[in-house]
């Protein structure tokens, strides 16, 4: 997927990492086959790190944990391919 943070175009990717923010490409990678939950903290981790990149790990890790905690007690799930717009 493409997306724009702060005027920065991103390429997000499926790679076989954790999780790995490369500001010099703009390029996220995510690993394929995570559970949906460490997949949805795992994207918020990465994005935090696109949108502030002088965040420490610790403060990162952070908010990802809670962000995720709050979206998936509000029902927040990944759709299958087909079902997105």
């Amino acid at each position: 997927m493409r997306v724009k943070v702060n005027g920065v175009k991103w390429t997000v990717v499926d790679e076989a990492v954790d999780g790995l923010c490369d500001h010099e490409s703009n390029h996220v990678s995510i690993a394929p086959g995570q559970e949906p939950r460490d997949r949805l903290d795992t994207l918020l981790h990465e994005g935090i790190h696109m949108c502030r990149p002088e965040m420490c790990e610790e403060n990162v890790a952070i908010a990802a944990k809670t962000l995720t905690t709050l979206l998936w007690k509000d029902g927040w799930r990944r759709r299958k391919k087909h079902e997105r717009s």
